[in-house]
């Protein structure tokens, strides 16, 4: 099964967002590639999403249909974020079984509630 670096869309957002600030005032310094994810030790097997995710919704089921000798990427996608740890002081974080629930949740809020229970969310990121 593959493993992916699931991450809550906030991660690199909030990473974004402090680089941009970092990069006003030292450019040269901040001028560089950094790679926004999830700790090593907490990336996670599609399988394993998707049962965390069918555990916070409370119900579903899921069928792996994939098939062997199917064209496919590849198996292992980790990224290294130690450039952003070193040197933004950045860090994730939600772990990946946090950014499940937050996504999950926020899919079971009715539609007309979203943008209030988004804010919710910033919110709780950035406290």
């Amino acid at each position: 099964m593959a493993v992916r670096p699931w991450q809550h869309v906030l991660e690199p957002l909030g990473a974004y967002l402090l680089l941009g600030a970092l990069l006003s005032k030292a450019p040269e310094t901040f001028s560089r590639p950094y790679n926004i994810g999830p700790v090593p030790s907490d990336h996670l097997t599609v399988q394993e999403l998707v049962e965390q995710a069918i555990s916070v919704w409370g119900e579903g089921s899921w069928l792996d249909a994939s098939q062997p000798g199917q064209l496919h990427e590849a198996t292992l996608l980790k990224l290294d974020i130690s450039r952003a740890m070193d040197e933004l002081e950045w860090a994730p974080r939600l772990t990946a079984a946090e950014a499940i629930e937050w996504t999950v949740e926020w899919y079971k809020q009715p539609a007309d509630s979203r943008l209030e229970y988004t804010l919710q969310q910033i919110k709780a990121y950035g406290g």
